[in-house]
C-alpha cells in the first residue's frame, strides 16, 4: 500500500493497482511491515475494518497496537523509504527518422532521467540531444544535462542543489552553464505519482556567436508532474523550468517537456509522443525567440 493505491499481486495476472480509497477492509494473514506518518515501522499482521479502526498485531510480542487507517502511508514501503536501503530508477528513449529519395534527411533524438534514492538524499540526473541534417546539411545540433541533488528536511520540504550546461548549434548558443540551490516541496512522490515544485537563486553564464559571453544572477523556478490514467495505462507527464534574471528582466528562458508515455508491458519497454518547448524572451540577433519539437520515441525504463 503507498499513499495513493494499494498494490495486490497476483501470480496469474501480475500487480494489480486499486485506488486507496476504493479499498474498505484490508487484512493480511501473515506479518507485513507498516510505515506510519512520522516514518514510525510497525511489523505485524494488518487488520483494518470498515469503520477505519486499525489494529497491528506484533507477532512477536503478541502486543496490539492501534492506529487511525489515516496514519499508515505503507505497508511494505520500498527499502529506500524505510531507510533500510536504496533506489535506483530511470529510462532512456530514442527516436528519429531517415528518408532517402528526393529528399536526403536524417534526424535523431536520445534523452535519459535517472534517479537514485538513499534514506532523505536523492540525486537526480537527465539530458538529451538531437541533431538534423537535410541534403546533408547540418539543420539541428544541441544538447541539455542537468544534475539535481535533494535533501529532505521535513516529509515534504527539501533543499536543493543544482546545475545544468546547454548547447545550441543554430540558437548560436556556445554554452549555457547555470549552478545555484533553493528548496523544494513535494506534494506527493510515489512511482507512479509525482508532483514538485522547486525555486532558488542561480548563477547563469552564457556565450553566444554573436554578442559574447554575460554573467547574471538569475531566480529559477521547476516542476514536475507525472499522473497514471487508466490504471497505469497511461501516463501524463510534464517538467518545466524557468530562468529569470534578477537585475534585467529581459534575461528571461523557458524550458518544458510535456508528453504522453504508455507502457507497452514487456520488460520495461515504453513508447510516448513528447512536445519540447524552449523559450528566450530576448534570442541571439537574427534568431527565433522559440523552438517547438513534437518527437514519437521509444524507450526502455528500469
Amino acid at each position: 500500500m503507498t499513499p495513493s493505491q494499494v498494490v495486490i499481486h497476483l501470480p496469474y495476472a501480475g500487480n494489480i493497482n486499486v485506488t486507496r480509497s476504493e479499498i474498505s477492509e484490508i487484512h493480511t494473514s501473515t506479518p507485513v511491515m507498516i510505515m506510519l506518518k512520522d516514518k514510525t515501522l510497525e511489523f505485524g499482521k494488518f487488520n483494518c475494518q470498515k469503520t477505519g479502526r486499525t489494529i497491528i498485531l506484533d507477532t512477536v510480542t503478541g502486543e496490539e497496537h492501534e492506529y487511525p487507517l489515516s496514519s499508515v502511508t505503507y505497508i511494505n514501503p520500498p527499502p529506500h523509504i524505510a531507510g533500510e536501503g536504496t533506489y535506483f530508477s530511470g529510462e532512456i528513449n530514442l527516436g528519429g527518422e531517415f528518408k532517402e529519395g528526393n529528399t536526403v534527411s536524417t534526424k535523431i533524438g536520445v534523452d535519459f532521467n535517472t534517479q537514485y534514492d538513499k534514506g532523505i538524499r536523492r540525486w537526480l540526473f537527465n539530458g538529451k540531444a538531437q541533431w538534423e541534417s537535410k541534403n546533408r546539411t547540418n539543420t539541428e545540433e544541441n544538447w541539455f544535462l542537468q544534475g539535481r541533488y535533494n535533501r529532505l528536511f521535513k516529509p515534504k520540504w527539501y533543499t536543493l542543489g543544482n546545475m545544468s550546461l546547454e548547447y545550441d548549434k543554430f540558437k548560436g548558443l556556445d554554452l549555457r552553464s547555470v549552478s545555484g540551490g533553493g528548496v523544494g516541496y513535494r506534494f506527493f512522490d510515489e512511482p507512479e505519482r509525482r508532483l514538485s515544485i522547486e525555486g532558488g537563486p542561480n548563477f547563469v553564464f552564457e556565450n553566444y556567436k554573436e554578442t559574447g559571453k554575460s554573467y547574471y544572477l538569475a531566480f529559477r523556478e521547476g516542476g514536475q508532474l507525472q499522473y497514471p490514467f487508466f490504471r497505469n495505462r497511461l501516463f501524463f507527464y510534464h517538467n518545466h523550468s524557468l530562468l529569470q534574471g534578477i537585475s534585467d528582466t529581459a534575461q528571461l528562458s523557458i524550458r518544458t517537456s510535456t508528453g504522453f508515455k504508455i507502457p507497452i508491458g514487456i520488460l520495461g519497454i515504453h513508447t510516448a509522443l513528447q512536445l519540447d518547448w524552449n523559450w528566450d524572451k530576448e534570442p541571439s540577433p537574427g534568431r527565433k525567440n522559440s523552438d517547438t519539437t513534437l518527437t514519437l520515441k521509444g524507450g526502455y525504463g528500469w
